[in-house]
């Protein structure tokens, strides 16, 4: 796979004088190999490579004379990445039930950016291996599947004088259990054991359930727990595009959540045609979590241990139906109750939508040359981050308003060729007041982190795509 990417048009849609979206170059390159041998050994290895340069800010921004000066406000991003994969299994001869395998994984990634006279530059080595033995107990209605794993993580960061570095190393194991009576149950237990910090051991387990209703109907539900460590960085690299100080009170401990779900799935038939009805409900409960505060101060902002209440709650409803041979429908409905604890006080989320729908329409013709695509989005309403007490965010609400986005593409394909012409964002909807300060991007209240809805209008393309068999 080769793919290569250019955006150079300078757009300023709200004339506010900052570019919508940066101008980019993008170079992406994968190779990836598979190897059978026809009896035992089957493998796959490649490689994957990005290298992607994205330049915004003032439209008078010139990277060539004003990049880090006071001359004219713009950022600018370098990423290199470069990964390498590979995995390998063994069956063993006679007992098709069994089998070693074995997953590597390596990653470098590198990223310097600057934004306004702020410099952050980055480093993250990761190395990951998973060993995994598959069998059964008496019968293929017991299965098993035990195994050891490694991770190493190392970042080097900076983000003006703000120094993060950290390096992990931690081995695991786990064991996991299947049931399945073949006909309308099946169970999946598993556990595993980490070695953080090089001394304390993360148990973390996890239960599965399929129960088939009826021919047409099937339940599950899952309950888990798991940890992970907070990239304060790469997960909120859209506050580092503005003057507010980051501050970090105390160590950050690992995050930690129990995770609940449910899921019915209902096939029916109307007239002829088949379709399928899907409900999920989701909850998450965090023990420990990394707060991120941009409501306490407009030119701070906080990340500290969670100290409460902190909960995510989704539920979704969705149908699927073909109304005819090559016209498809689907519509899915979406609520979200997410709330964390911010400085003692139980708060929804920031920039995270009420309530989202989505209704998807596909036709193809039957000779297979013609496709057409629609998507229409509603977004619903996000609570903003409070910015009563900066005296440049009058023109922020409390709260953004719901809306509409539009997509579609129609393609039509010969032979080995596809030709396709679309659009994005068709109802033209844009967040009008996006900067705060933006008169004054190196002073205190220079904010670029309230983005809750598309900064670019209408935008239409076009391409081909060609297959070699």
């Amino acid at each position: 796979l080769l793919h290569g990417s250019m955006m150079q048009n300078e757009l300023d849609h709200n004339h506010d004088h900052f570019l919508d979206m940066p101008v980019s170059k993008t170079v992406a390159l994968m190779d990836r190999w598979k190897y059978e041998s026809g009896k035992r050994v089957e493998s796959m290895f490649g490689f994957k490579y990005l290298r992607d340069e994205r330049t915004g800010g003032s439209i008078d921004f010139n990277p060539e004379t004003d990049k880090l000066t006071t001359n004219a406000y713009g950022l600018g991003v370098t990423t290199n990445r470069a990964e390498l994969f590979a995995k390998t299994s063994y069956g063993f001869i006679g007992k098709e039930y069994q089998s070693l395998g074995l997953q590597l994984s390596g990653v470098y990634h590198d990223q310097e950016a600057y934004y306004g006279l702020r410099i952050y530059e980055g480093t993250e080595q990761s190395f990951y291996a998973n060993l995994i033995f598959l069998s059964i107990i008496g019968n293929t209605q017991h299965k098993y599947k035990a195994g050891i794993s490694y991770l190493y993580d190392q970042y080097d960061e900076q983000f003006d004088t703000l120094i993060l570095d950290r390096k992990e190393s931690v081995p695991g194991a786990f064991f996991e259990y299947t049931y399945d009576d073949l006909k309308k149950l099946s169970l999946v237990a598993g556990i595993r054991a980490d070695v953080y910090d090089g001394e304390k051991v993360m148990i973390s387990p996890r239960f599965h359930a399929k129960y088939k209703i009826s021919p047409m109907a099937t339940l599950r539900a899952s309950v888990g727990n798991g940890f992970r460590t907070a990239n304060i960085f790469a997960e909120n690299a859209a506050y580092l595009a503005s003057s507010r100080a980051w501050i970090i009170n105390g160590v950050l401990l690992p995050e930690r959540a129990w995770n609940y779900g449910l899921n019915f799935t209902q096939q029916f038939f109307a007239g002829a045609r088949e379709g399928t009805f899907t409900l999920d409900l989701y909850r998450t409960d965090f023990t420990n979590q990394v707060i991120v505060d941009a409501d306490a101060d407009p030119t701070k902002l906080f990340f500290y241990n969670l100290t409460g209440k902190s909960y995510s709650n989704s539920a979704q409803a969705e149908v699927n139906y073909e109304w005819f041979k090559g016209f498809n429908t689907r519509l899915a409905y979406k609520l979200y109750d997410v709330k964390q604890t911010y400085s003692d006080e139980l708060l929804r989320v920031p920039l995270v939508p009420k309530q989202r729908a989505l209704l998807f329409v596909s036709y193809a013709t039957n000779d297979d040359h013609w496709e057409f695509t629609a998507t229409t989005q509603w977004i619903g309403t996000q609570r903003l981050p409070d910015t009563q007490s900066n005296p440049d965010a009058y023109q922020f609400p409390e709260e953004s308003p719901s809306y509409f986005k539009l997509l579609g593409q129609v393609t039509y394909a010969i032979k080995s060729w596809e030709f396709y012409l679309g659009g994005e964002n068709l109802t033209n909807f844009t967040q009008e007041e996006r900067i705060i300060a933006a008169h004054d991007p190196f002073g205190p209240y220079f904010d670029t982190s309230i983005v809750w809805g598309p900064l670019s209008g209408a935008t239409v393309y076009g391409g081909l795509r060609f297959s070699i068999k």
